[in-house]
């Protein structure tokens, strides 16, 4: 947008953008009555997120490099974010009233770095044509009706799939659609490299997983009244993940403000860890 950094872009347009397909199908799978396959989802997708994405993103594109200030915040907010919904989660207080106030939450936050205060002042913005970005406020909106149409066939496909393999719906939506609903997103990540943009690209790593957290949890308690995260293996490990992942993500931020494919590598061998450890029985 006008005037905004490419970090500042990718904290709020690109990772909702690329959050949406979560944040749907947690919002259907909640209405539908299969509240743990849409928390499997948010939470499972926040580990790849956290590990795989940025992990890919690197090997393709070469070190990604952040001038720190934005990348700092978001991270910290995803990370606190995270924690919270989580304690959230494990106690059963995420109830209607709770995720309401996430959602507001997420909304004041997205006006904080909309006022400017997340633009680095010392590397002005290129900027864009208003006309452009009304444009892309438009083609996300039209698209969100494309995604819940997807999101809700997602949700019946994984459901039938739950009861032909045997797996719990949690398993499915941690596995499965944790996994498919990153594609979107790892697209995006690339081509904003490409364009660039790396900073865009994790920006918008960053600020997916605070809208996972605060907007797709809390819609989904929101819309379907008290969540709790189902007890077993596989959600201690997923939560457990989904809280250890942003926060190391952060600290190889924080260690000289880049990424590099040392950094790739042992986000990929985490990532391997955790899908280890979800088929232990």
């Amino acid at each position: 947008m006008a005037g905004w950094s490419g970090e500042a872009a990718g904290a709020v347009i690109l990772s909702l953008a690329s959050a949406l397909p979560e944040v749907l199908t947690g919002a259907v799978s909640s209405v539908g009555g299969a509240p743990a396959l849409g928390i499997g989802t948010l939470l499972g997708s926040t580990v790849v997120i956290s590990t795989a994405v940025p992990s890919l993103l690197v090997l393709a594109k070469g070190d990604v490099v952040t001038k720190g200030r934005l990348s700092d915040r978001e991270a910290v907010v995803a990370s606190a974010s995270n924690a919270l919904v989580i304690g959230l989660l494990v106690s059963g207080l995420l109830v209607r009233e709770v995720g309401t106030a996430l959602m507001l939450a997420y909304a004041a936050y997205l006006l904080l770095i909309a006022r400017g205060e997340a633009i680095d002042q010392d590397y002005p913005p290129a900027r864009a044509g208003r006309k452009k970005a009304v444009f892309a406020l438009l083609m996300i909106l039209s698209s969100s009706l494309l995604l819940y149409a997807s999101a809700s066939l997602a949700v019946s496909s994984s459901l039938a799939l739950a009861q032909d393999i045997g797996f719990s719906e949690f398993l499915v939506g941690v596995v499965v659609l944790g996994i498919g609903v990153e594609l979107p997103e790892i697209a995006l990540s690339v081509m904003s490299s490409g364009m660039g943009e790396k900073g865009m690209a994790l920006g918008g790593i960053l600020g997916s997983n605070t809208a996972k957290a605060l907007l797709g949890l809390g819609l989904m308690s929101a819309l379907g009244g008290g969540l709790s995260l189902p007890l077993s293996i596989q959600s201690v490990s997923t939560a457990a993940f989904s809280l250890i992942s942003p926060l190391i993500l952060y600290m190889m931020i924080r260690t000289g403000f880049k990424l590099s494919r040392l950094d790739a590598a042992m986000l990929l061998l985490l990532y391997g860890l955790y899908l280890a450890m979800l088929f232990l029985r």
